[in-house]
């Protein structure tokens, strides 16, 4: 929202063409510095709640949605992730004895990532790469 607060809501159209900004000056691309116009996607979002400025019209905003929601997973950050010899990945059990527990992965999101396999429990800690 305008006031930088966060608001739920669905998204109920999206216009199928995207839109690109009108050159008023009309002579093509004098003064511009090579990049291509940044395009936009009309879309139509419902607001769960009635909150203050909901009347606005034509307004920008940044839009965060979810796309796939998984419950009750077990997740490590991506940088406790480590590549395997031959493909797949491991995370190091951060307590003694150190080893690699071999994992399977899931859902990225937010800088964490879905870890299952055998080894895998709660409480487990594993070493990050990122301290």
């Amino acid at each position: 929202m305008p006031d930088g607060t966060n608001v739920n809501g669905t998204i109920t159209a999206v216009s199928p063409i995207a839109q690109t900004p009108s050159n008023d000056g009309g002579s093509g691309n004098s003064g511009s510095s090579g990049s291509a116009p940044s395009a936009t996607v009309p879309v139509t979002i419902t607001l769960d709640q009635r909150v203050k400025g909901a009347g606005l019209d034509q307004a920008a905003v940044s839009v965060n949605f979810t796309e796939v929601e998984v419950k009750h997973v077990m997740s490590v950050p991506v940088t406790a992730l480590l590549a395997v010899s031959g493909g797949g990945y491991a995370v190091e059990q951060a307590g003694a004895p150190h080893h690699f527990i071999p994992v399977t992965t899931g859902l990225f999101a937010a800088g964490y990532v879905e870890i299952s396999g055998p080894g895998i429990y709660p409480g487990l800690e594993v070493t990050d790469s990122q301290g």
